[in-house]
């Protein structure tokens, strides 16, 4: 496929961002907000460009350069040896690409490198790639830097060459995330300053499922089959659930608003669910009771016409009877009337 995305789609499973620890969500370095930057990354270049001829360490690595990885690059030089041998491992995984830790590190340390090669950083060459959708990185690559670079594979070579040394230059080791717009290792994009937006995915359609916290579910039978159950979702709603565990109301009372107003979010959602499950009980309950009611008014007719039946089969049985009777009744009376006539006689 070439040129750019289309119906392209972000699924998020919020469980795994919950509790809400603001306000940044999740752990060093994997912050939420930068794993959510990271994806919308990826949204705008794939509708912007020729997403899929370009190489994975360079979307990757451009994803990772918008909110900055100096925390994960740091983390995988040491765990690849440290110090020399450490750099060289990065540099070095540029050349397959593989979805670890490392590899990330590569293609972000890649990125960072062609930020300082091209005249412009690296914004030239997305902007080079956006003004021709059906341009590979090639092509941009080499109009970017005005023939440098006349192929990926001469960037590569530049920076197998130089990468480790690039590397050691960086400081990884400040505040500074290494975002191609700054930012620091807790806070890459701004969390309060600026004015408040009750849409900040404007141009974006956004769905939001039901999802909370601490799910479990329990299956209820409600009907006579084996496949008529009723899942009910549960959910655990106590301070650490919510995140207000950390609340900080006499020093950090911005940022509790805003834990008590994620807390708020999810009771509601919370109250939504069980709400929903006790219309659907309600419903089924419904259900049953006419089911029971049509039932029971279907045997009572047909008891009804049992009892019609033995009281017609009883009456016929008497009449039968009677007939019987009085038939005997008349034949013993003949013999008596002959004998009566011939006496007379």
């Amino acid at each position: 496929m070439t040129g750019k995305a289309t119906s392209q789609e972000l699924h998020l499973d919020v469980s795994d961002f919950l509790p809400a620890t603001l306000p940044n969500g999740g752990t060093a370095p994997m912050y939420d907000d930068r794993i959510i930057a990271h994806e919308m990354v990826h949204a705008v270049m794939g509708r912007t460009m020729n997403f899929a001829s370009l190489p994975t360490w360079f979307k990757e690595g451009t994803a990772e350069f918008i909110h900055g990885a100096d925390e994960r690059l740091a983390g995988d030089i040491a765990a690849n040896g440290g110090g020399a041998a450490g750099r060289n491992a990065v540099v070095n995984a540029i050349d397959a690409w593989a979805s670890d830790s490392l590899h990330y590190s590569s293609g972000y340390a890649a990125a960072k490198y062609l930020d300082s090669k091209i005249g412009g950083g690296i914004k030239t060459v997305m902007t080079q790639l956006s003004a021709n959708p059906t341009w590979n990185l090639d092509q941009a690559i080499n109009a970017a830097s005005g023939g440098t670079y006349a192929t990926t594979a001469a960037f590569i070579a530049d920076f197998k060459a130089n990468g480790a040394a690039f590397i050691a230059s960086l400081n990884l080791a400040d505040a500074d995330t290494g975002a191609v717009g700054g930012g620091t290792a807790s806070s890459v994009v701004a969390d309060l300053a600026g004015p408040a937006t009750t849409d900040p995915l404007a141009g974006f359609v956004e769905e939001w499922p039901t999802v909370t916290a601490g799910t479990s579910s329990v299956t209820i039978q409600v009907g006579a089959d084996a496949a008529d159950t009723l899942d009910i979702s549960l959910a655990a709603a106590g301070i650490s659930d919510l995140g207000l565990s950390n609340v900080d109301i006499a020093s950090q009372a911005r940022q509790a608003i805003d834990q008590f107003d994620a807390a708020i979010k999810i009771v509601a959602q919370l109250r939504g669910n069980f709400g929903a499950s006790m219309n659907r009980l309600e419903h089924v309950h419904n259900v049953t009771m006419t089911e029971y009611e049509n039932l029971a008014a279907s045997n009572s007719r047909i008891e009804d016409a049992d009892v019609a039946q033995e009281v017609a089969t009883l009456t016929r049985s008497q009449i039968l009877l009677q007939a019987s009777t009085s038939l005997i009744a008349q034949i013993n009376q003949s013999p008596r009337s002959a004998l009566t006539l011939l006496q007379a006689a």
